[in-house]
Formats: structure tokens, sequence, C-alpha cells
């Protein structure tokens, strides 16, 4: 019962974790109740679970993937792979978005899914970020040389990075060491991470963007971001919509309706539209139809490695008319 007299419910979830005479330690027995924690929480809350065989080989692989991708920075198999964002107007290639991989020496390419979430949880995201930043950076200074005109890369930043402080020294140094514009870097925040805790990341971002950064949301439409927030975060240029609403497109009128509000919201705001996740041409028309300015997805190309770009900035791609979309009920 609190001062007021207002009564509030407390629910808890609760790990457990049993310790045998004389095997492991205080350290380890509180690591593996956290563990069990964890385990309830994502069973629904309000609940207790129990340390077993199957959550100490979890915990056993997350550490083993921690100790191996801790080596895989320091030797260099973190390699970068790109994916056009394609202009629906004209097919060109301006911008691409960086994405990491891991090139194991024995295990050969390792899925994003497999290591991200634990560089997030290590903290080695920090890290990680820093070096896709500095090679795309890189590379982005390389295409603008050979083709003309301004390549830009947008590349992800992880809540972790947002709350570090380095963040900005990063940026500044990487622009000064790779001679780039400023605007030639976009950095990618997901809608997620603005629907909480907005207060503390808005002054990292309005300095990013005096710097003259992009900046975009990414996976818009799937955490309920309020419009208040989007008020505040007058500095973004690009709302890039989540595939959840692409997929279906070209035949669900919900997600169509949903795309519309979207761009309507980013042509009252002066904010770019990007659609991912795009695999097929009716997917495209639509989408070209409801006035998005720009499609990222396999349709036009899977993410690859740097040797596989220069030909796409070159030459446009075809783009489906929209025209071609009919309205399905």
């Amino acid at each position: 019962v609190l001062s007021d007299q207002s009564s509030q419910v407390l629910s808890a979830s609760i790990g457990i974790a049993y310790a045998a005479a004389g095997v492991g330690s205080a350290e380890s027995l509180l690591r593996d109740a956290d563990l069990a924690m964890y385990r309830a929480k994502e069973a629904g809350g309000s609940r207790s679970a129990v340390f077993d065989a199957d959550l100490r080989a979890h915990a056993l692989a997350r550490l083993e993937v921690e100790r191996e991708l801790r080596r895989a920075i320091r030797t260099g198999q973190l390699v970068v792979h790109y994916q056009p964002i394609v202009d629906v107007q004209t097919g060109n290639v301006d911008r691409l978005e960086a994405l990491v991989r891991w090139q194991h020496p024995q295990r050969g390419m390792v899925p994003p899914g497999q290591f991200l979430s634990v560089a997030a949880e290590s903290g080695l995201i920090v890290d990680v970020g820093e070096h896709v930043l500095r090679e795309a950076c890189r590379q982005a200074a390389l295409w603008t040389s050979v083709v003309g005109r301004p390549i830009c890369v947008s590349v992800n930043v992880a809540e972790r990075q947002l709350l570090d402080s380095s963040l900005i020294y990063s940026v500044k140094r990487v622009l000064a060491e790779t001679g780039i514009d400023p605007s030639q870097l976009e950095l990618e925040i997901t809608e997620e991470l603005i629907v909480e805790k907005l207060d503390r990341r808005l002054s990292i971002l309005r300095e990013l963007d005096a710097m003259g950064i992009k900046l975009a949301i990414d996976d818009f439409g799937t955490s309920r971001a309020s419009l208040s927030q989007l008020k505040s975060l007058d500095m973004v240029s690009t709302l890039k919509i989540d595939r959840a609403f692409v997929i279906d497109v070209a035949t669900d009128s919900v997600d169509r309706k949903i795309i519309t509000a979207i761009v309507a919201l980013a042509d009252s705001v002066g904010m770019e539209v990007v659609a991912e996740g795009v695999e097929h041409a009716n997917q495209v028309s639509a989408l070209r139809h409801l006035g998005v300015d720009f499609i990222q997805g396999f349709y036009f190309q899977r993410p690859g490695p740097t040797e596989r770009v220069v030909g796409l900035l070159k030459k446009p791609f075809r783009v489906p008319s929209a025209e071609a979309f009919v309205e399905s009920p």
C-alpha cells in the first residue's frame, strides 16, 4: 500500500539453482540462478524456473561463443557485407546498408543470429560496431572515388553503443580517418530503442545530427513509438518500415493502410521511407504505388561482399512500375 493509500500488486520472476556441497562457487551459483530467472521471464513471468542441464548446456555454449568472438574481433574474422538501398523512381543505388558477418576459420560463415545477441549481452557489440563503422566508411570513400558521386553507407547502432559516450568520438575519428563527408554516413537505431529511455539518448542523437550524420529509425511500426516521441526526433531523416508489413503488402489491405499511414506521417515531417525485406516484384509495385521512396531486399540483391558493389553503383536496377500493381480486396 502506497502513501496515498492506493494499492499496487507486485509479481516476481524467480530463478532457482541448487549447489552440491563443495562444488562450484557463490558466483557460479548466482549466475545459474540468474539464467533460470530469465527463463522464467521468457515463459511469461510471475513464475519460477529451476536451473537444469539444458540451461547449463546453453550457458556453456554462450560462453564458448563469447570466447571465440573475442578472438574473431582480435584476429580479423569479422567481415562486412553490403545490401543496396534502391531508389524506386530511378533504380539507382547511392546508399548501402553495412551488415556484419563472421567468417569462422572452421565453421565457415556464422549467421548473425548466433553471435550478435552474445555480443550485445557481453558488451562486445561496441567493438563489433566500431569495426563495421570503420570498414563501411572506408568503403564509402573508395566507392565515391570510383563512381564519381557520393556513396552513403548505413550502419546499425546497438543500445549499448547509444549509452556509450565513446560513440561520438568513434564517429569523429572514423570520419577523419576515411575523409568522407558526414552526410555519407547514416546510423540506424531500432524503433524499440526510442520507445523507452529516449531522454537518455536524445543528447547523443542531437550531437550526431549537429555533426551532419544522417539518422534512421529501423524496424519502424513494431514497437509502438508515440507521436510525441517522433516529435522529439526531428533530427531523424529516414523511417525504415519493418518487413512484417511488407511480406503481404500486395494482398493484405490492412498492411497497405498501415504503410500508407507511415508514408503520410514521414512526408508530413520531411522524412524518407525505406521498405525492408522486399522479395517479389508485386511487393515492389505495391510499395511504389503507396509512395515508398526506397526499397531494400532480396528482390534486388542479397547482402554480399565488397567486390559485388561497384557494378551495382554503375548500373541502375529495373524497378517494376506502380501501374503493375492491381489492388486486391
